[in-house]
């Protein structure tokens, strides 16, 4: 009686383990984001990183036009961006405040 007691605990045990392993076999074969939703958010940080390089570069040339000096676009030093009134995404003027 122990003796089948055992192979049962036994067969049990190891059919656990054989779905387990075929679980995460699946798991790992199956992808998290569909291929077409990832090709999706690529394209979005892309637009993404390609609009910011634009906007640095226009705030480099209104930087420049206004020469040194506190920018109306940044917030002045040792002040927190929390306490900034604008947007971090606000439009950017394209001509100097002074």
């Amino acid at each position: 009686m122990p003796e089948l007691l055992v192979v049962r605990l036994g067969f049990i045990i190891t059919f656990e383990h054989v779905v387990l392993f075929f679980l995460r076999l699946i798991a790992w074969l199956v992808p998290d984001v569909p291929a077409a939703l990832a090709t999706k958010i690529k394209r979005k940080r892309f637009l993404a990183k390609r609009s910011l390089e634009h906007n640095r570069e226009a705030l480099r040339s209104v930087s420049k036009a206004c020469g040194p000096g506190p920018h109306p676009l940044f917030p002045p030093p040792g002040l927190s961006l929390a306490f900034f009134p604008r947007p971090l995404f606000w439009p950017l003027p394209l001509v100097c405040p002074h």
